[in-house]
């Protein structure tokens, strides 16, 4: 039986035993006690002046009102195993680059040189760069893109310290984290996932950045079907924490056919983009891409890379 005769007098004693002045005087707790009209102006913006919340994007124009990356949030990119996800995720660290917003690369897989190898052929939209393009690429990319040089397991508290110091002293506003697996013990350790992911939550908020996190899925019977959120590796609640989660999905029996010169249909897409959760612009869907093999580079029209535009580095003499 109860020590309290009924839920009156249990609620009685509970505040009696409340010290409201305290309460009132630790103002980080008090001050998340809010009426709705504290809410007025964000709210106001966000029905009525949508576009300045959406936060940045990338240059894949039919993207622009389906995938936004605003601060404070976190995006889970997963896909199989060789089906692009670090390509997309360098690319969205190009543009977002080239739209002002600073990354941080932290590939615990691939070695920087890979990494800025790949920046730079997606950057010309060609797997042949010319010296100068290169020189007037690392012209610019100075103080803008910014490497985290580990490979390797990687320490969660020295991590997120670095990330909190990056954002804080070198103007990072997008964390990309390749991958997940390299953050925690390995596929069972369900409780480290949940914890890492939660970290990333937090800090996201904290720092006020984005957090984009590289995951991998389970290879199914084969690689022709589109992969979704349940099949991703290890515990169940790493899509429930995030904000956004993306399936990357390569059209790997095209690219056979393509490889061994057999007929294929050239405008059948060559990527997709499975949007599984989508807690800000509650968007889901799948979104078909290209996919041009030399320049390692998605792209909405066929053939017709992304344009970046490197002039303002190059000597005027190669202009």
């Amino acid at each position: 039986m109860s020590k309290y005769r009924s839920m009156a007098d249990a609620l009685m004693l509970s505040e009696q035993d409340v010290d409201f002045a305290a309460m009132a005087e630790s103002t980080e707790e008090f001050a998340k006690l809010q009426t709705a009209d504290d809410f007025r102006e964000e709210l106001l913006d966000r029905i009525f002046n949508q576009p300045k919340l959406l936060g940045p994007g990338c240059r894949i124009r039919k993207l622009d009102d389906k995938l936004r990356f605003p601060p404070g949030q976190v995006t889970l990119w997963a896909g199989i195993n060789g089906h692009g996800k670090s390509l997309w995720t360098s690319q969205l660290a190009l543009d977002l680059a080239f739209d002002g917003e600073v990354p941080l690369i932290c590939s615990f897989e691939m070695a920087p040189m890979a990494t800025l190898h790949r920046m730079v052929k997606q950057s010309a939209g060609s797997d042949n760069p010319t010296r100068a393009w290169v020189e007037a690429f690392l012209d610019w990319a100075h103080a803008r893109v910014w490497i985290y040089n580990h490979r390797g397991q990687a320490v969660s508290k020295k991590l997120m310290d670095l990330i909190r110091y990056a954002a804080e002293k070198r103007s990072v506003k997008h964390v990309f984290i390749d991958s997940l697996m390299k953050c925690v013990k390995g596929e069972e350790d369900y409780d480290g996932q949940k914890a890492f992911v939660d970290q990333c939550c937090q800090l996201a908020l904290s720092a006020g950045i984005h957090v984009h996190l590289v995951h991998h899925v389970r290879k199914g019977a084969d690689e022709n079907t589109i992969p979704g959120k349940y099949d991703a590796k290890g515990s169940g609640s790493i899509f429930d924490q995030v904000d956004c989660g993306v399936i990357v999905w390569r059209n790997k029996k095209k690219e056979e056919k393509r490889r061994s010169g057999k007929d294929y249909d050239e405008n059948e897409v060559d990527a997709v983009l499975s949007i599984e959760k989508n807690r800000f612009l509650e968007y889901e869907g799948k979104v078909g891409l290209y996919y041009i093999p030399g320049a390692q580079a998605y792209t909405e029209h066929r053939g017709r890379p992304v344009q970046y535009d490197l002039s303002p580095w190059f000597p005027e003499t190669q202009i």
